[in-house]
């Protein structure tokens, strides 16, 4: 098996419609940090009054957004910052000079999607200290979903 990541079996895209005229960049969104980890795609989400394909970005900020993949609308977008915390400051907290200036979500995050879960791990600074929590979070909503592991 090659590791080229080539899907040999692609019957959609051709160099005939994969072109600078008809392919790129189709919209941008503004978010409250720096983005890091891989955005996701989950198709026929139930989400925005309708069925649409959704990417998940998450930020430096501990912010998750969904974001319809077609058009660039923002469904939901939640804040993992505790109360009382914030995010920690690269620099003065954790002496990191590769994410600059604060650290929050910057693992890439992972779709169960037959619970319509998102997994992420989001960093903060709370009291002081420096934590790690591990959330659960409803694809269509991005509430926090308890007692689903």
């Amino acid at each position: 098996m090659s590791r080229t990541g080539q899907n040999t079996q692609e019957t959609i895209l051709t160099p005939a419609n994969v072109n600078s005229t008809q392919f790129g960049k189709i919209f941008s969104v503004t978010v409250d940090g720096a983005v890091y980890a891989q955005p996701l795609y989950l198709s026929a989400v139930n989400i925005g009054g309708g069925t649409h394909n959704v990417i998940y970005v998450v930020t430096e900020h501990d912010s998750v957004y969904a974001i319809d993949a077609q058009i660039g609308t923002v469904y939901a977008q939640v804040s993992l910052i505790p109360a009382g915390g914030s995010t920690a400051n690269s620099s003065t907290d954790l002496s990191c000079g590769d994410l600059i200036p604060e650290v929050g979500i910057t693992g890439t995050p992972v779709i169960d999607p037959t619970k319509g879960i998102l997994y992420v791990v989001a960093k903060s600074k709370v009291n002081g200290s420096i934590v790690q929590y591990l959330h659960a979070l409803d694809v269509t909503t991005l509430k926090e979903q308890l007692n689903v592991l």
